[in-house]
């Protein structure tokens, strides 16, 4: 379903983690460099790690159990029995691995995690 930004604010907004380029982050989800500059006023393709970023486009929210990292970029989730497999910046899906069988709720676009709570 689509998210709905008023009722979730700043968990839709993807946080830069060490390695994220702008160019990397547009490209896992699917956006021009162009439009996420200008979505987040960005003046130079440079990001900050910390920095939250808006993902232009319509997001989805799924409620979703983990099931694990698949490889260093990739991680499966289960929704409603079917599995649900995402991208996630490189490295970070050993965090996922420690989080397995927990029920959570991410946000997603285009095949990419922008957040989980």
């Amino acid at each position: 379903m689509p998210l709905e930004t008023s009722n979730y604010g700043e968990e839709e907004k993807y946080t830069v983690v060490s390695g994220d380029t702008l160019w990397g982050i547009a490209k896992r989800f699917g956006v021009t460099v162009e439009n996420l500059a200008n979505e987040n006023g960005l003046k130079k393709e440079m990001v900050l790690i910390g920095q939250r970023l808006i993902i232009p486009g319509a997001a989805e929210i799924s409620e979703v159990e983990v099931v694990g990292a698949a490889d260093s970029f990739t991680v499966e989730f289960e929704q409603r029995g079917k599995p649900l497999v995402l991208e996630v910046p490189y490295g970070s899906a050993s965090d996922y691995q420690k989080k397995s069988g927990q029920k959570v709720t991410v946000i997603h676009k285009n095949g990419a995690v922008i957040s989980v709570f």
